[in-house]
Order: structure tokens, then sequence, then C-alpha cells
């Protein structure tokens, strides 16, 4: 995002244009986990966040009562649909 992001703000909007393509797989995953029709389904988008932050290494933890958890199973695929989008991430572990 920094580098499209720059080429944009420098005047090179084709640059930034490819750049930016190469994002469209993690928006897809982002649509599919936190934005879009089965996002809305399954409610507030926060566990999910905190997930795909922990998948990354980052600091995601436990959501807090009334959420729920991501189920293991739906963790997995998240973890999966991340690594495809080009995010290699950790094994997913239940919290």
């Amino acid at each position: 995002m920094r580098e499209y992001t720059e080429l944009a703000l420098a005047g090179d909007a084709a640059g930034a244009a490819e750049v930016a393509a190469t994002l469209e797989p993690v928006r897809a995953v982002a649509d599919t986990w936190l934005h879009g029709e089965a996002a809305r389904r399954r409610g507030s988008p926060v566990p999910y966040i905190k997930a795909w932050a922990g998948l990354l290494g980052m600091s995601g933890g436990p959501v807090r009562p009334p959420l729920s958890q991501v189920p293991a199973s739906a963790l997995a695929a998240l973890a999966a649909d991340l690594d495809a989008a080009g995010l290699p991430c950790a094994t997913p572990s239940a919290p």
C-alpha cells in the first residue's frame, strides 16, 4: 500500500495502479472474511480481524464476551485463504 501511495503521490498513476492490483488477492480475502455477504451473516467482524492479525504474527488475542472465538475449522480456512493470497501465516491454533 505504501508503494502504490508513493507512486500515486509522485504522479505515476499507471505504476500505482499496477502495484495496487497486486493486492487484489488480499482484498478478496478481506471481502470473504470481513466485508462480504457471508461476513455480514456471521455478525461482528472483530473475531475474524483478531484471528487474521494473530495468523500473521500480530497481537490478535482472544475476543471478549459476548463475542465468540473463530471456530477451528474457520480459522484453518482463513489461514489457507491468507496463504493462497500470498500472506503466509502461522499454523492456526485454537485460542
